[in-house]
This record gives structure tokens, C-alpha cells and sequence, in this order.
């Protein structure tokens, strides 16, 4: 990308176009998943609801992606030269203020927008602050620095915050008389996209271990190196895999198509070189395209055909009464403290 390059293009790079695909598989598939539960239309309410979640999300989106590189343009010099605060296309100070922009349009829409809820406005804040804990360089922060904190950060949002708070969001939005903890296609989403995301975490690190080690940035590929880390993330994918399989055998069709991604993970993993950052970069985004079709193979799953283990939500309701509430609560709660409270141990720790 080249100081000339228009506005758009230069944008669209900021905004890293492979995790705006994912951020709008997650908020159509979990939407459409909530209103097949409850048996409600896609009517004019549920568009709004829809809309505005989308809106919300790609801003905040925005946001954790253009913090990163902020804070990152050194980095990205040698990693990633094409984008456009690394190139020079745009100044430092302008990409603060597109991040900026788009942190408070985020807040904004998910607050005060028609159609919003309080479980957007939570799903899109704790996103932001999971965001800026993993890139803000200030102390106390910086979480991409370790490996452990970085992981909490990624599967955090993609693997719950995500998942349950848009699922949440239409049941706040248009009342529907359902729940995420109630649903078995979400459970397994959650337990799939949390698995998957580790992966991510991993594998994203491993193309830019140049510029990591330059900076002294210490992640697991920098720490481990490139084979072994690699390995890691063979090692998920296919454990993704296997719990997609067991939870939804009922279903023949999700169970050909899980079975076909593994196989193709297994191929694309043994075709990728370590030491080539150009073979790295198409395996990582082999994970993001097998993080984009697992939602559309959920989709299509019904929820009878998903065996998920008991929750503790159903407990809760086994027990009734007050004690029965208060673990709920526990459960409704707990994934998003358990994190912060793990990475804040971590950092103690300097893992």
C-alpha cells in the first residue's frame, strides 16, 4: 500500500477485512440461532435488533484492530509494511483518531441507538477493554506480551463474549423466551469457537516473529519457535474437531462436513513450511476460514441433534428457588470475571 493509495483502500486494510467476516458470521448465525429457539419471526424488530448489533460491533471492531496497530507501527514495519500506518500512508496521529471515532460511534450505537439493549452495550464494552488490555502499551497492559494473557484475550471475546452476548442481545431485544446456557447449538459454538480461537492466538504470532523479536516482544512463537508452535495449533484444530463430531453425530451432515475440515486441516498442515512466513500466513488463514464455515455448519444443525454436557444453568433450575438463581447467576457472570481474574494472575506471574 503506497502513500497514494486512496482513503477506502487504506482503510479497509486498518480494518482487517478477515476478522470483519467473522465478527458478521458471529452476530448473523448467533441471531438467527436465538430466533429459531424461541420460533420468533424476522420481522421489522428483529432487522433492527440485527442491524444495530452489526453496526455496534464492526465499530468496536475497528477499534481493537487500530489500536493494535497504533501501538504496534514499529512491529508492523517489518511485519506487516503494507499497512497503512506502517507504510506512512496515514500519520500516527490520524489513525488515533479513526480508532477514537470508532470506539465512542461503538459505545454510542450500542447505548443509545433504536433497537439496543443492555446485553449489546456489555458484549460491545467488554470487547473494547479485552481489546486494549491485549495492545495499550502502559503498565499493566501490553497483554499480547504474554502468551497466556494474549490466549484469554482472543478466546475471551470470540469464544464467549461474543457467542452469548449477541445471542443474549435478540433475547433482551425482541423478548424471546430463551437463553443462551438453554441452547445446545450455542453451547457447542462456545466450546468450538473457544478451542478454535486458542489456535488463532497462537498462530497468528508465529508470521511475525521477526518483528516480535525485534521489539522484544516475547510470544509463544518467539519463545518456542515457528515447528512447535505450529504443532500447537494442529494439535487444536483437530480437537475442535473431534468435540464437534462427538457433540453432533446425530446430525450425518455435520458430521461429513466436520470430518472433511479436519481432513483438510490435516493436508494443509502437512504442506506448510515453518520457515516460510508466506506458507504461515495461508495456514492462518485456513484457521480464520475454518472459524467462518463451522458457523455456517451450525446453522444448518438442529438443536435436538447437539449433545452438549449439562450446564450449570440447568442445574440452577433443577434446584429452584434462590439457590437456584444464584448459580445462574454465577454462570451468567463467571465467563466474563474468570478471565480478567486469570490474567491478572498471569501478569503477576509474567507468563
Amino acid at each position: 500500500m503506497t502513500k497514494g493509495a486512496p482513503f477506502l483502500s487504506n482503510l479497509w486494510q486498518f480494518l482487517y477485512p478477515h476478522t470483519i467476516i467473522g465478527t458478521v458470521l458471529s452476530i448473523l448465525v448467533n441471531s438467527q440461532i436465538a430466533l429459531s429457539q424461541a420460533g420468533a419471526p424476522r420481522d421489522d424488530a428483529a432487522l433492527r435488533a440485527v442491524g444495530v448489533a452489526l453496526a455496534a460491533a464492526l465499530c468496536m471492531n475497528g477499534y481493537i484492530v487500530g489500536i493494535n496497530q497504533c501501538f504496534d507501527v514499529a512491529i508492523d514495519r517489518v511485519n506487516k509494511p503494507y499497512l497503512p500506518l506502517a507504510s506512512g500512508a496515514w500519520s500516527l496521529a490520524f489513525g488515533q483518531k479513526v480508532v477514537a471515532l470508532e470506539v465512542l460511534a461503538a459505545l454510542a450505537i450500542a447505548a443509545f441507538a433504536p433497537g439496543a439493549t443492555p446485553a449489546l452495550l456489555q458484549t460491545v464494552a467488554v470487547s473494547g477493554l479485552l481489546g486494549t488490555a491485549y495492545s495499550v502499551d502502559m503498565p499493566g497492559l501490553r497483554w499480547k506480551q504474554h502468551p497466556l494473557l494474549a490466549s484469554i484475550c482472543i478466546l475471551s471475546v470470540r469464544g464467549f463474549v461474543v457467542q452469548a452476548g449477541f445471542y443474549q442481545h435478540m433475547v433482551q431485544a425482541l423478548d424471546l423466551p430463551t437463553d443462551y446456557a438453554a441452547s445446545p447449538v450455542i453451547r457447542l459454538s462456545i466450546t468450538f469457537v473457544t478451542i478454535l480461537s486458542v489456535a488463532i492466538a497462537f498462530c497468528k504470532d508465529v508470521p511475525d516473529i521477526a518483528g516480535d523479536a525485534k521489539a522484544g516482544v516475547r510470544t509463544l512463537p518467539v519463545r518456542l519457535g515457528a515447528r512447535r508452535v505450529l504443532h500447537l495449533v494442529y494439535a487444536l484444530m483437530l480437537l475442535c474437531y473431534a468435540v464437534a463430531i462427538a457433540a453432533s453425530w446425530r446430525s450425518a451432515g455435520a458430521t461429513l462436513a466436520h470430518a472433511a475440515l479436519a481432513a483438510l486441516t490435516v493436508a494443509r498442515a502437512a504442506g506448510t513450511d515453518p520457515a516460510n512466513v508466506g506458507s504461515v500466513r495461508s495456514y492462518y488463514m485456513h484457521v480464520w476460514t475454518c472459524f467462518y464455515l463451522e458457523y455456517l455448519v451450525l446453522l444448518a444443525v438442529a438443536p435436538g441433534d447437539v449433545v452438549m454436557p449439562a450446564t450449570l444453568a440447568s442445574t440452577g433450575s433443577w434446584l429452584g428457588g434462590e439457590a437456584g438463581g444464584a448459580l445462574l447467576a454465577v454462570w451468567q457472570t463467571a465467563p466474563y470475571l474468570v478471565p480478567l481474574a486469570v490474567a491478572a494472575f498471569a501478569y503477576a506471574k509474567k507468563w
